[in-house]
């Protein structure tokens, strides 16, 4: 079905035109959903653009189709389905020849290690091409990891947890290596959806501090450990309200996770202070950051997730846990931020944290502070572009450094 979907691929023309003194950069993205990779990707070719006539290749559709095609010269994606694990020989003399012939094609940037199968297409048509990674190697399909790591000519990690992750897997090559903190990503312009607000099952009370935990509903995520995290602080401070934001969560036909979701929350007694919405969108998702109090990262793995940029730029103190994030290596560096680390999913101490923080009104300050001030000067997107650009620059002359 991927290689018969690869003869679906439709190359349609975006809304920026076409400049022949420019080169052309292939960005490829595993699919179009309003979710973190894409939205980078969606960030990426805005940014790109300036340089470079940007053609946006989507391995499966998605929400944010009309978005990359506002922002590309051109893009291509499959009618259906998804060609992720299409031949790549394939790929690169239907797909590649088809963007080179038209537009020309210097370089390719892949922003997933979902999207091997180009890595290795661009390998083929040796074409340079630059490879972002975002997923730990305990949860990547091992044969994608192993293409990119090889055939790639740059491989950029988001922190070094990432990359050492990645370390034991073949194909790694450290001369290739490249670790940039990443910029942090502006929402897709949409008003559709509601406010947080309307989401709740009552207003939040002016005395309550709200802390958010943001992410799809599933166990890479921890949705759980949020809501054992919030028993635990409701223990000791009842003017908490927690508010996990995310989309997945069907707790009337999920009966591996969701289920258990609704029954850990009705059953901790607090669920007047927990809660399940939605994910938001745009303006709404903004307004949800500037008024929460604090953020619990609670994922099991997640390399540098979106939200925990947001919130870090609108001043939200955000605890999360050692090992699990690459958030934590840049809290450890600062005297006032490494305080938000705390031990491996031990959800009493992230509660205790959380508590302490909420009780100290001036501490609270003074931490929100540090993360604007972190977060300004480690994950700026012009920087994160502008340093991906050297580096495309530098495959394309044929350099390794």
């Amino acid at each position: 079905m991927d290689n018969i979907s690869v003869f679906t691929c439709r190359l349609k023309m975006g809304k920026v035109t076409f400049d022949p003194g420019k080169p052309t950069l292939l960005l490829c993205v595993h699919e179009a959903s309003i979710s973190g990779a894409p939205v980078l990707g969606l960030n990426l070719a805005s940014k790109f653009s300036d340089e470079f006539n940007v053609v946006c290749m989507m391995l499966s559709g998605g929400a944010l189709a009309e978005n990359f095609a506002s922002l590309c010269t051109a893009t291509i994606a499959p009618r259906s389905g998804s060609v992720r694990d299409a031949s790549p020989a394939l790929l690169e003399r239907v797909i590649l020849t088809r963007v080179s012939q038209k537009f020309g094609l210097d370089a390719v940037l892949t922003n997933s290690v979902e999207c091997a199968a180009v890595v290795r297409s661009a390998s083929i048509a040796r074409i340079p091409c630059l490879s972002l990674i975002h997923e730990f190697s305990e949860y990547s399909d091992p044969r994608r990891l192993t293409d990119t790591l090889a055939l790639a000519d740059k491989v950029v990690f988001s922190s070094e947890i990432l990359a050492r992750s990645a370390r034991s897997s073949s194909g790694f090559d450290d001369s290739k290596l490249v670790i940039l903190p990443q910029g942090r990503s502006d929402p897709p312009a949409s008003s559709k959806g509601e406010s947080y607000t309307a989401y709740l099952t009552r207003p939040i009370d002016a005395q309550e501090i709200l802390c958010i935990g943001c992410g799809r509903v599933e166990m890479r995520k921890g949705p759980d450990l949020f809501i054992s995290t919030a028993m635990a602080a409701l223990r000791r401070n009842n003017k908490l309200r927690f508010v996990w934001i995310g989309d997945g969560y069907k707790p009337k036909s999920d009966i591996h996770y969701g289920f258990w979701l609704k029954d850990q929350i009705l059953r901790s007694g607090h669920y007047n202070n927990i809660e399940i919405i939605p994910a938001l969108s745009g303006p709404h998702l903004v307004d949800l950051f500037r008024d929460a109090g604090m953020m619990l990262l609670s994922s099991r793995l997640d390399p540098l997730p979106n939200v925990a940029l947001d919130a870090l730029h609108e001043g939200v103190p955000t605890v999360c846990f050692d090992r699990a994030s690459g958030l934590v290596e840049y809290f450890q560096t600062d005297p006032v931020l490494k305080a938000l680390v705390v031990p491996y999913l031990d959800t009493n101490a992230a509660s205790e944290t959380i508590c302490n923080l909420v009780g100290d009104a001036e501490r609270r300050s003074a931490v929100s502070e540090r993360c604007v001030l972190l977060a300004r000067s480690l994950f700026d997107m012009n920087d994160y572009v502008k340093k991906l650009n050297w580096h495309l620059a530098d495959i394309r002359k044929g350099k390794v450094r």
